[in-house]
């Protein structure tokens, strides 16, 4: 198998007598063959691993490449090669499931955006990394391409969602996923800024100040907002203000939009993405999260999803 991080990722299943949903004592990983029909057709996750098996693309950066291998390290902690030996066909037929669903083998993406809409949320903490993941995906896609999706199109952003960590994802799947990722966030990060000196009356103080501030002058990066709140009389030494703008982006107020430089600016989410659609109900949107989820990464048990996403296990259920 080519995605090899993804034959550990999980115990290897069985296939059910049903042939759909593949069991592991107790637990259930959930196949495409699970999927919800949504539009009168079954969501459709490419087999072909023509592209993933063949050397010259595998060589080309866009999936692991089992030829070109690191320096040997002394004393791994598990062989690679005996981990590829005695990988079962079940094993097998576990990676190339997973690298169709994520777009690894089979017919690459044509955008940006598509990309996003498979993956749901592409984790974006270091944006050349984000762009990398796009890149091996798709075919004929530049940094240019991304950039303009993030700046021109403002059909992508990035902000803080699942698990509290930076993710690209499209515009319209932001209004329903903010407020299924990010309440569970403010006890953490209510912790962090105190931590980093920042008492709650300054939080607040701080977060009227980047919100006047991009209400008035927008987009604005990180270091134009840090002058604007510590001429304010707030903390922002250390991870005091990387924490202020969390606490506003896990309110709804802030996004990243536009890209600036080498910086990626802070945008008024509804300025830059005009009035939001209306609300989802949270039974809609987990239903929504399971099946863009599964779509992205199936097979995959709950406890996969309520990891990946951040949410409890009831929800992922």
């Amino acid at each position: 198998p080519v995605c090899t991080a993804a034959t550990t990722a999980s115990p290897r299943p069985r296939t059910a007598p049903n042939g759909g949903s593949r069991v592991k004592g107790s637990k259930t990983l959930l196949t495409k063959r699970d999927l919800p029909r949504r539009g009168g057709r079954n969501i459709q996750i490419p087999g072909d691993l023509h592209r993933a098996t063949d050397p010259a693309w595998r060589c080309s950066g866009r999936v692991t490449d089992t030829r070109c291998q690191p320096p040997a390290v002394k004393s791994p902690p598990v062989s690679t090669s005996q981990s590829r030996a005695a990988a079962s066909p079940d094993d097998q037929a576990v990676t190339a499931e997973r690298c169709a669903a994520q777009l690894l083998c089979g017919d690459p993406a044509g955008s940006a955006e598509e990309v996003a809409r498979r993956l749901l949320a592409i984790q974006a903490q270091d944006p050349r990394g984000a762009r990398l993941a796009i890149r091996a995906r798709s075919a004929r896609l530049s940094v240019s391409d991304v950039d303009s999706a993030l700046t021109r199109w403002r059909s992508l952003i990035v902000t803080w969602l699942n698990r509290g960590t930076l993710h690209l994802v499209r515009a319209e799947d932001y209004w329903w996923l903010h407020p299924l990722t990010t309440p569970q966030l403010r006890t953490a990060n209510s912790r962090r800024l105190a931590q980093e000196g920042v008492p709650p009356e300054d939080a607040e103080r701080a977060v009227a100040v980047v919100r006047a501030a991009l209400a008035a002058d927008g987009p604005l990066t990180r270091a134009q907002l840090r002058g604007r709140v510590a001429a304010a009389g707030v903390r922002t030494e250390g991870q005091a203000m990387v924490h202020i703008l969390a606490l506003a982006s896990i309110r709804g107020l802030i996004v990243r939009g536009p890209v600036a430089g080498r910086d990626q600016a802070f945008v008024l989410a509804r300025d830059w993405l005009g009035a939001p659609p209306p609300a989802m109900g949270r039974e809609a949107a987990l239903g929504e999260l399971a099946r863009r989820y599964l779509a992205g990464h199936a097979p995959a048990a709950d406890r996969d999803l309520a990891r990946w996403a951040g949410i409890g296990l009831a929800g992922a259920r």
